[in-house]
């Protein structure tokens, strides 16, 4: 009885403690697996697939625009998603200008640009998706492997749900603004200011479709499944931090370093390049948050039985990634003080 009451007692870690062994363990295991997973590299091959699918992308866009809105909608669609992809307006007014430029010949040919487009997009997005899973398959530990047909059938799958939602995003302002002139009357808009309202509303709703996005991504891609907690916590990760750097960025290029009197008029394609290394090196730092918390869990669930002690985990991460389906926790030699 005095055994089991002894065993009973496990002295609880104070809050402090907790949230140090907490920083200890992220630190140490994204520091080791940084380098054992060659996050920078991974970014660069992630990046160099991402350009090649904006073109054709680009393509589909102006296409599906041209068939469903006016030229002067489309001019303001086209300001709303350059905004959304590069949000510093000291960047964008020159490839604003150039596709300005071509919007008519784009709705003229708006069949031929959007044939080309989706042709373009499934090719490049096929070599684009068979990286991200590379990258994730390396990172989660996933040795599975299918065949060369089920990995086109689940890339061309991808594609479609891609397209399906930036389409969304695209029109999302559009089906906002409708949603203020069904509601216009209402006594609510004549009464209240709501322009800071709406801004922060469509924020909020942009954070949420990214999040999800990513969690698709980090959920669909790899060919194994785990705990949706694991997915989740990746697309938090990289939700959040996509959202920093974006005003970091921003605060960079604008009161830093002034790229326009280094590159001149090729400044707008090294902004967008730096800028989807960064987003490309996020995802990937992201992924590994979810392996550290998966580890994370298992390393708890071995703490209860064997008395380690919660801020000492970090002590217990495994120095290479093992095999998903035969997990090993390899103890350094160093005793427990219990």
């Amino acid at each position: 009885m005095a055994q089991k009451s002894e065993t009973s007692k496990t002295p609880k870690l104070s809050t402090w403690k907790k949230i140090i062994g907490w920083i200890k363990f992220y630190s140490i295991g994204i520091y080791n697996k940084a380098d054992e997973h060659h996050v920078f590299l991974f970014g660069s091959a992630l990046t160099f697939n991402i350009i090649l699918c904006i073109i054709p992308f680009i393509l589909i866009i102006f296409a599906y625009l041209g068939n469903v809105l006016e030229s002067q909608d489309i001019y303001f669609q086209i300001n709303l998603f350059l905004d959304k992809l590069i949000p510093y307006t000291a960047y964008t007014d020159q490839i604003r200008d150039i596709i300005f430029e071509r919007v008519d010949e784009f709705i003229e040919y708006k069949t031929i640009v959007g044939i080309i487009g989706t042709i373009g997009l499934f090719l490049t997005c096929s070599g684009l998706f068979s990286t991200v899973r590379t990258i994730l398959n390396d990172i989660y530990g996933i040795k599975k492997d299918k065949s060369a047909l089920v990995a086109k059938l689940r890339d061309i799958g991808m594609v479609i749900l891609t397209i399906v939602f930036f389409s969304f995003i695209v029109m999302l302002s559009p089906l906002f603004q409708i949603g203020k002139t069904i509601f216009a009357d209402a006594w609510i808009f004549h009464e209240l200011d709501l322009s800071s309202f709406e801004h922060y509303v469509l924020n909020l709703i942009l954070f949420s479709l990214t999040l999800l996005l990513a969690y698709v991504l980090y959920g669909l891609i790899p060919y194994e499944k785990m705990s949706h907690k694991v997915y989740f916590v990746s697309a938090f990760w990289a939700t959040l931090f996509f959202e920093i750097s974006k005003y970091g960025f921003g605060y960079y290029i604008t009161n830093v370093v002034n790229y326009g009197k280094i590159y001149g008029n090729v400044t707008f394609v090294i902004i967008i390049a730096f800028w989807l290394y960064i987003s490309s090196v996020i995802f990937v730092f992201a992924a590994i948050f979810g392996q550290l918390y998966r580890e994370r869990q298992k390393l708890l669930a071995t703490s209860k039985r064997k008395l380690i002690k919660l801020e000492d985990l970090h002590l217990y991460l495994p120095k290479k990634l093992p095999k998903s389906s035969d997990f090993r926790i390899k103890k350094r030699k160093k005793k427990s003080n219990y």
